[in-house]
């Protein structure tokens, strides 16, 4: 799955399209315990080379096991169908659409976790507007935590996110609402745009402490603690409408390429994740052999492709795919007659 845009060089007479992002999985101590691409599978245990999950069967209690639950006649167009570069969630219904992850604790394996995922955001200029991107919640006054996406208030009309935790008896007990800054401090306005969104939290005691990114920018809090009540640990986790089928799922939004770690990734390792982090890349043509270079991630995995025209939707591999053993890496072809557009795929 790539979520890329093409941008068109031209050297020697000839032209070459590369991608804006190159990525791989981050090489980091904590683990990807779960990956959700949302196509026909999903893994646990790590990217494509972990164990194949088949979706739609009931979620259990552990990511071994924690096989997607999508409700019914809420995937766009009812089927696994293309959202943008790659398959999505496609959250068509506010009272209904509902990824069910399980019952899991992510907290459980290091006592931190990584959330990361990509969001097609459909929020422009109405206020007040939001929806779960992650929880455990049976009521508002009965949840473990919950990651917010939101539209911004009346004043505003910015997005930032929204973590909250209840700690305490249900309906009594203390509501902990953490508001980020605004995106736009940190990064270009994300409505009506791909943007990725990673949290991650660290939990000592009862009390966590949570980050969020917004396309690898880290984006303040004023406070960014919330008190978390073990009572409520096995609730299930959902994306979009709650546990508790509180409608939390905000019509058009799309999510895409889901990723669980059992630990905090840093900055830089959150700006490795999969169409993270914009590349630039060059073309040069020399004695008949034209070269595109790019820079990369060591140990990330890309393909050269070239077409001859820009309308076909069909690209022609040049050469054997690419592992990055330093941070430019290239692939060379001999110089054809027709004026050539040259990209980069990232492989997963």
């Amino acid at each position: 799955m790539n979520r890329t845009k093409k941008i068109a060089l031209r050297a020697a007479g000839f032209f070459a399209g590369a991608v804006l992002a190159a990525t791989t999985l981050p090489g980091t101590a904590a683990n990807l315990v779960a990956h959700y691409p949302l196509d026909s599978y999903y893994y646990v245990g790590g990217g494509s080379s972990g164990v194949p999950k088949t979706p739609n069967t009931a979620p259990g209690s552990t990511w071994g096991d924690a096989q997607l639950n999508y409700s019914s006649q809420t995937l766009w167009g009812g089927e696994f169908t293309n959202a943008f570069f790659g398959n999505g969630f496609k959250e068509t219904n506010q009272a209904a659409a509902k990824i069910e992850f399980g019952t899991m604790d992510p907290f459980a394996a290091t006592g931190s976790f990584t959330y990361a995922l990509w969001v097609w955001d459909p929020f422009t200029t109405t206020p007040n507007l939001q929806t779960m991107l992650l929880s455990k919640q049976q009521a508002n006054t009965d949840h473990y935590f919950r990651i917010i996406l939101r539209s911004g208030n009346a004043s505003t009309n910015q997005d930032d996110m929204q973590i909250s935790a209840y700690s305490g008896t249900t309906g009594s007990g203390t509501l902990q609402q953490r508001n980020t800054s605004a995106f736009t401090n940190v990064v270009s306005d994300p409505s009506l745009r791909w943007v990725h969104i990673a949290v991650t939290a660290t939990k000592s005691g009862d009390t966590a402490t949570w980050q969020v990114y917004a396309d690898g920018q880290q984006v303040p809090f004023a406070v960014n603690t919330t008190l978390l009540d073990a009572s409520r640990a096995g609730i299930a986790m959902t994306c979009g409408v709650t546990a508790g089928n509180q409608a939390q799922a905000y019509p058009n939004l799309i999510v895409d390429d889901i990723r669980f770690y059992d630990g905090v990734l840093t900055a830089d390792e959150i700006r490795a994740i999969p169409g993270v982090t914009p590349v630039s890349a060059s073309i040069g043509v020399t004695n008949g052999v034209v070269t595109v270079s790019w820079n990369s991630f060591i140990g990330n995995r890309y393909q050269l492709k070239k077409t001859t025209d820009l309308n076909s939707l069909s690209w022609t591999d040049v050469g054997s795919p690419v592992t990055a053993t330093a941070t430019t890496s290239s692939a060379s072809e001999a110089q054809g007659a027709d004026p050539t557009y040259y990209r980069v795929q990232v492989l997963p």
